[in-house]
């Protein structure tokens, strides 16, 4: 950008139709929103199992997507996000006292990674899903989610969708986006069956009533 003397320009990358930087926030939107602007499929072809409409994550004018960005759009209000700061600070300050306090007086070494993936699932569940989740599932979460982003990059090989069964790391992928989907709809049922759902416009009841 400084040498061209422009926020926008065109990266010196030899590949075809080249890779363009954008740093204008409205030319950055109009090119989001125009409807010619479809990412490509075959890049979010493994996700099709994740959603029902094949075209949710590729076409910004898709009707079934703008449909479900508006129902959701609640949640992420002013009045939802200052709840989610709350909810963050709690699980802070829980995570504290009852996770980094105790490595401190144990002595213990830990991994500062793994901590943040533990303290991300936390917060997310309890404040989009009113769940929340035991030291389990977080860690069957953890491993189905790494054997799945591995598998979805691996997706991208040609063949591979044709002849991936036989692969062992193929099989147990697909075991853990079952299992991950099984925890979905545990997660659903739980706000179904709760008699105290929170009277915010949470991520799970606008999903459950939209």
């Amino acid at each position: 950008a400084e040498r061209t003397g422009s926020i926008n320009f065109r990266l010196p990358i030899p590949i075809a139709q080249g890779v363009f930087v954008i740093g204008d926030y409205q030319i950055a939107n109009a090119i989001l929103q125009d409807p010619t602007s479809d990412k490509p499929s075959r890049l979010y072809r493994p996700l099709k199992a994740f959603k029902s409409n094949g075209v949710m994550l590729t076409s910004p004018s898709n009707a079934h997507w703008r449909m479900l960005r508006k129902s959701t759009a609640h949640a992420f209000s002013k009045a939802e996000t200052e709840r989610v700061v709350r909810v963050c600070q709690d699980c802070v300050q829980r995570w504290v006292e009852n996770r980094l306090a105790s490595f401190a007086d144990d002595g213990v070494l830990f991994d500062p990674a793994h901590e943040m993936h533990r303290l991300v699932f936390q917060i997310f569940f309890v404040s989009a899903f009113e769940y929340t989740p035991d030291e389990k599932q977080f860690l069957s979460f953890e491993r189905n989610y790494d054997q799945f982003t591995r598998q979805y990059r691996a997706a991208l090989v040609p063949l591979l969708p044709f002849l991936g069964f036989f692969l062992p790391s193929v099989r147990a992928s697909s075991r853990g986006q079952k299992r991950m989907r099984d925890l979905a709809e545990k997660m659903i049922n739980n706000y179904r069956a709760n008699p105290n759902k929170s009277q915010y416009n949470t991520v799970i009841r606008l999903l459950v009533e939209n």
